[in-house]
């Protein structure tokens, strides 16, 4: 079995994650259709996954998935898809998430909003995404291990909704 496949990847990223210091400004402006912070943890988990795992990264285009990561070349198996979004009710990136055959799959809500606030849509994102995978019927043998990340400027948290 190749190495990739013995590492958590889903709590490496969730390290990563929880490390990047992110600000306020981060979240003004857009670049190409995005805001800098979406691209900062877009182009983090790149670098991490090059320098780290050192395996091919799909073009986000391919699949219209923020992050893809294979196994070995662009034909390999999918070892990470991740969505990264500044809105909680992101329906169609769970959707996507679901819908691509991957083993490690993570959402991370990022958010500017209080404390408070971002906790409250954070769970009920949580929430509905139970919903969508009982309404799926989905296991990890069907839809592999997830995770949900919300990271905001002063908090960090992760929620295994599939392990």
């Amino acid at each position: 079995m190749p190495e990739i496949f013995e590492r958590n990847v889903i709590d490496e990223i969730s390290e990563l994650i929880k490390q990047l210091k992110i600000s306020e400004e981060d979240f003004n402006g857009r670049t190409g259709g995005t805001r800098p912070v979406h691209a900062m943890i877009i182009n983090e988990i790149r670098e991490y996954w090059i320098t780290n795992l050192g395996i091919y990264i799909s073009s986000p285009t391919m699949y219209d998935i923020d992050f893809v990561g294979r196994e070995k070349g662009e034909v390999g198996r999918i070892i990470l898809a991740s969505e990264i979004d500044l809105g909680s009710r992101r329906q169609r990136s769970w959707l996507k998430l679901a819908d691509i055959r991957s083993e490690n799959k993570i959402w991370i809500y990022i958010t500017k909003h209080p404390v408070k606030r971002a906790e409250y849509r954070f769970k009920g994102a949580l929430e509905l995404i139970q919903e969508l995978l009982k309404f799926r019927e989905e296991d990890t043998s069907t839809f592999g291990r997830f995770a949900a990340i919300m990271k905001t400027p002063e908090i960090f948290q992760c929620k295994w909704l599939l392990r």
